[in-house]
């Protein structure tokens, strides 16, 4: 299923429900970012572990620039989020973020 194709599955839903599931999207993946930090400090590779911090700082400002009304970006960020989890999931290492 393709990426549009999933963002269109949320047309029908409740303005507060997406926006309910958008930022439950945003929590789990931000904790995800947040675990792999703390497994990366403790391994001593301080290196790693900042690159998930940084991950998760982006991923902040990310979520900011989302508003309450704008759905197509809701629904983009559920499928981008719950997709970046499951590459997390899968041993994807951070993404490369701005230092």
């Amino acid at each position: 299923m393709s990426a549009e194709q999933k963002i269109q599955d949320f047309e029908t839903w409740d303005d507060v429900v997406l926006y309910d599931v958008c930022a439950e999207a945003w929590t789990r993946l931000d904790g995800w970012l947040i675990n792999a930090e703390r497994k990366a400090r403790a391994a001593g590779d301080g290196a790693q572990a900042d690159a998930w911090r940084r991950e998760s700082f982006a991923l902040a400002d990310e979520r900011r620039e989302i508003t309450a009304t704008d759905r197509q970006a809701q629904a983009a960020a559920i499928v981008r989020w719950n997709e970046r989890r499951a590459e997390i999931d899968a041993g994807a290492g951070p993404k490369a973020a701005a230092a």
